[in-house]
C-alpha cells in the first residue's frame, strides 16, 4: 500500500470514513503526509484514520501520519492512529477531532507522538496514547481536549510525557493524564491546565516521576485531584519558579522515591518542592516518602523537602517520611526538610497551613547497618518558617546504629508559628550490641517556637544492649539562642536512656533550656523527667530533670514546675543549673525530685538556680544550692526529706518572714545551702514550724 500524500485533498461523508495510508521500506516512510496546504476533513461519523511508516532501514526514519496542515475528523467517536519507525504522529499543524468520545494513538521507534502545533479534540471522554522509544509524547504547542473526562497517557524509554514550551489543557471533566518513562515519567516545562474536575496526573519514572521547571505553572483546578509522582530518585520535583497548584477541592499530592541498590548515587527525595505547591481551600493531603538506597555508602531519604507550600484552607494533612539506606556507612532519613542547606548557602523554607485543622507529621527513619544513620522527624532549617492557625505538628525519628549524633524528633532552626495546637518530638535510638558518640533529641529549638495555645512534648530514648561511651539523651533542648513562647499550656520534656552493661560519659536530661521559655497567664504545667538504667557500672552519669541555665518565666495563675531524675548510678538532679525561673502571681507549686538505685535522694536542687514565686499561696518541695523567693502569700517549702535536726538554720528574723531563713545540709562534708525568703510555712519528716518558731527545732 503506497504513502497517502494529501492533497490532494479528502473530504469524507457524513457517515463513518475509513482511512489508511501505509508506506514500507523507504527512507524516509510516511503513511498519510498531510502537506502544509493540504488537510482531510471526514465530517460526523465515526470515523478511523490510520497511518504507518516503516522505514525498514537500520536508523531510517518515519511517521505513521506527519501533518503539516490540518487534520480534522469531525463530531463521532473517532479513532486516529499512527505507527512509525520515527515519530508514530509528527504534528506540525492542525489536528481537530472535535466533539465525540475520540482516540488520538501514536507508536514510534521515536517519539509516539511529537506535537509541534494545534492538538484539539473538543467535548467528549477522549483518549490520547503516545508511546514511544524516546518520549511517549513531546509536546512543544499546545493541547486541548475541551470538557469531558478525558484521558492522556505518554510511555517513553526517555520521557513518558515531556511539555517543552506549552502544556495540556483537558477543560472541565474527571481527566487522567499519566506518564511512565525510563527516565521521566511527566517533565512539565509549560502551562497546564486540567480544568474543574476530580482530575489524576500520575507520572512514573527512574529517575522522577513528575518534574515541573522552567516553565508555566501545573494547575488542576477546582475539583478532588490527585497526583502522584513514583521514581528512584525524586517522585514530583517542582523548581524554576514553576507552581503546582490543585485549586479548590479534597486533593491530594503523593510522591514516593525509592532509590536502586548498589548505586553511588542512591539518595531519595519523595516530594522535592523548591518552586511552590498550592492545594487551595479543601481538606488536601500532602504525602511523600523517600528511601533511600543501600550500598557501602547508603543514600539518604528525605520525604519532603520545601521551600514554599500553601495548602490553603480546610483540614489539611501533611506527611513525609525518609527512610535512610543500609550499609557500611548508613544513609540518614528525613520526614520533613523545610528550607534547604546545599551547602554553598540556606534558602529558607515557608510551611503555611491556613484556617482549619491541620497536621503535619515527620517520621525519619536511619539506616540500619555498622555507623551513622540518623533520623529527623522534622528539619525545620535556618531562615525557615512553619505557619498554622490550628496545628498539630509530630516528629518521629528513628536510628539503630552507633555514631548517630544527631537524630531528633523536631530539629528548629527557624521559627514555628502556631495559633493554637500541639508539638510532639520522639526520637528512639535502639542498639542490640554496644554503642558509642550517641545523641537522640525529641525536640531541638535553636530559634524560636511559638504557641498561642497548646502544649509541646519532647521524648527520647536511648536503649543499648551492651556497653556505652558517651550517649546523650534529652527530651525537650532550647539552646541560648532559642526562645519558646506559648500560651496556656503544658510543656513536658522525657528522657530514658538504658544501657544494658557498663556506661561511660552518660547524660540524660528531660528538658534542657539555655535559652528563654516564656508561658502566657493561665494553669501550666512545665515537666522535666529523667531516667537513667545502667546493667552494671556508670562512669560520669548525670540525669537531671529540669536542666536550667537560662530563663523560664511563668505569667499569673496556678502554675506548676515539676522536674524528676531517677538513675541506677551517678549525679543525679531534680532541677539544675545556674539560670532563674519565675512563675508570677497565682498558687504556684516547684517541686524537685530525685531518686539514685531507688532511694529517695535529700539534694535534688543545684547549680545555683534562682527562683522567684511572687504573689498567692506557693507550695517549694526541694533543696540544694539555690536561692528561693516566695514572694507575698501563704508560702510553704517543703524539705521533708529532713529531719529539723539535720539542717543548720541561719539568717531568720522572727516576726519579719520578708528576712531570709537559709537552711544548710553537710553532705558528707560538703556544705550545701538553700537560701530563702518569704515562706510562711517549714515542712519536715518529723514536724513543721513557722517562720517565728523555725530556730525552735535546732
Amino acid at each position: 500500500m503506497p504513502r497517502l500524500t494529501v492533497p490532494p485533498n479528502f473530504i469524507g461523508t457524513p457517515g463513518s470514513d475509513i482511512l489508511i495510508g501505509e508506506e514500507l521500506n523507504a527512507n524516509p516512510a510516511i503513511g498519510i503526509d498531510i502537506l502544509t496546504e493540504g488537510f482531510i476533513r471526514t465530517g460526523s461519523g465515526d470515523d478511523i484514520i490510520t497511518g504507518i511508516g516503516i522505514s525498514g532501514v537500520v536508523f531510517g526514519s518515519g511517521n505513521g501520519i506527519g501533518n503539516a496542515g490540518e487534520l480534522d475528523s469531525g463530531s463521532g467517536d473517532d479513532a486516529i492512529i499512527g505507527i512509525g519507525s520515527g515519530n508514530g504522529i509528527n504534528n506540525d499543524g492542525q489536528l481537530n477531532t472535535k466533539e465525540g468520545d475520540d482516540a488520538i494513538i501514536g507508536i514510534g521507534s521515536g517519539n509516539g507522538i511529537n506535537n509541534d502545533g494545534q492538538l484539539n479534540t473538543k467535548e467528549g471522554d477522549d483518549t490520547i496514547i503516545g508511546i514511544g522509544n524516546s518520549e511517549g509524547i513531546l509536546n512543544f504547542r499546545n493541547v486541548d481536549t475541551g470538557s469531558g473526562d478525558d484521558t492522556i497517557i505518554g510511555i517513553g524509554n526517555g520521557f513518558g510525557i515531556f511539555n517543552v514550551f506549552n502544556g495540556f489543557n483537558t477543560g472541565e471533566g474527571d481527566d487522567t493524564i499519566i506518564g511512565i518513562g525510563n527516565l521521566f515519567g511527566i517533565v512539565n516545562g509549560a502551562e497546564n491546565f486540567t480544568g474543574s474536575g476530580d482530575d489524576t496526573i500520575i507520572g512514573i519514572g527512574n529517575l522522577s516521576g513528575i518534574s515541573s521547571g522552567g516553565g508555566g505553572n501545573m494547575n488542576t483546578g477546582e475539583g478532588d485531584d490527585t497526583i502522584l509522582g513514583i521514581g528512584n530518585s525524586i517522585g514530583i520535583s517542582t523548581s524554576g519558579g514553576v507552581e503546582l497548584n490543585t485549586g479548590e477541592g479534597d486533593d491530594t499530592i503523593l510522591g514516593i522515591a525509592i532509590a536502586i541498590n548498589g548505586s553511588t548515587d542512591s539518595d531519595a527525595i519523595g516530594i522535592q518542592n523548591t518552586s511552590g505547591i498550592n492545594t487551595d481551600s479543601g481538606d488536601d493531603t500532602i504525602t511523600g516518602i523517600g528511601i533511600g538506597g543501600n550500598s557501602s555508602t547508603s543514600g539518604n531519604g528525605v520525604g519532603v523537602r520545601n521551600t514554599d507550600l500553601d495548602t490553603g484552607s480546610g483540614d489539611d494533612t501533611i506527611i513525609g517520611i525518609g527512610i535512610g539506606g543500609n550499609g557500611s556507612t548508613n544513609g540518614d532519613g528525613i520526614g520533613i526538610a523545610n528550607g534547604d542547606d546545599t551547602g554553598s548557602g540556606v534558602t529558607g523554607g515557608l510551611l503555611v497551613t491556613g484556617s482549619g485543622n491541620n497536621t503535619i507529621t515527620g517520621i525519619g527513619i536511619g539506616g540500619n547497618g555498622s555507623t551513622g544513620g540518623n533520623g529527623i522527624g522534622i528539619h525545620n532549617t535556618e531562615l525557615s518558617q512553619i505557619i498554622g492557625n490550628i496545628l498539630i505538628v509530630t516528629g518521629y525519628a528513628e536510628s539503630s546504629a552507633a555514631n548517630t549524633r544527631a537524630t531528633a524528633g523536631i530539629d528548629n532552626t527557624g521559627w514555628i508559628f502556631i495559633g493554637q495546637g500541639n508539638i510532639t518530638g520522639q526520637a528512639t535510638t535502639t542498639i542490640g550490641s554496644s554503642g558509642a558518640n550517641i545523641r537522640a533529641t525529641g525536640i531541638g529549638n535553636g530559634v524560636g517556637i511559638n504557641i498561642g495555645l497548646g502544649n509541646i512534648t519532647g521524648q527520647a530514648t536511648i536503649t543499648i544492649g551492651s556497653s556505652a561511651v558517651d550517649t546523650t539523651t534529652i527530651g525537650i533542648e532550647n539552646t541560648q539562642t532559642g526562645f519558646i513562647n506559648i500560651g496556656e499550656s503544658n510543656i513536658t520534656g522525657q528522657a530514658t536512656t538504658i544501657i544494658g552493661s557498663s556506661g561511660a560519659d552518660t547524660t540524660t536530661i528531660g528538658i534542657s533550656n539555655d535559652g528563654s521559655i516564656n508561658i502566657a497567664e493561665g494553669n501550666n504545667t512545665l515537666t522535666g523527667q529523667a531516667t537513667t538504667i545502667i546493667g552494671s557500672s556508670g562512669v560520669d552519669t548525670i540525669t537531671i530533670g529540669i536542666s536550667n541555665d537560662g530563663s523560664i518565666n511563668i505569667a499569673k495563675g496556678d502554675n506548676t514546675l515539676v522536674g524528676q531524675a531517677t538513675t541506677t548510678d551517678g549525679m543525679a538532679y531534680g532541677i539544675y543549673g545556674g539560670g532563674t525561673i519565675l512563675t508570677g502571681n497565682g498558687n504556684d507549686k516547684i517541686l524537685a525530685t530525685t531518686t539514685i538505685n531507688e532511694v529517695q535522694q535529700k539534694v535534688t536542687i543545684g547549680g545555683g538556680l534562682e527562683i522567684g514565686l511572687f504573689g498567692g499561696n506557693d507550695y517549694f518541695q526541694g533543696f540544694g544550692s539555690a536561692i528561693v523567693d516566695g514572694g507575698t502569700g501563704f508560702d510553704i517549702l517543703d524539705l521533708s526529706a529532713f529531719n529539723r535536726s539535720e539542717v543548720t538554720v541561719s539568717g531568720v528574723t522572727p516576726g519579719n518572714p520578708l528576712e531570709p531563713a537559709n537552711f544548710t545540709f553537710n553532705n558528707n562534708g560538703d556544705l550545701i545551702t538553700l537560701s530563702t525568703t518569704g515562706f510562711e510555712n517549714f515542712i519536715f519528716a518529723d514536724s513543721s514550724f513557722s517562720y517565728n518558731t523555725l530556730t525552735n527545732g535546732a
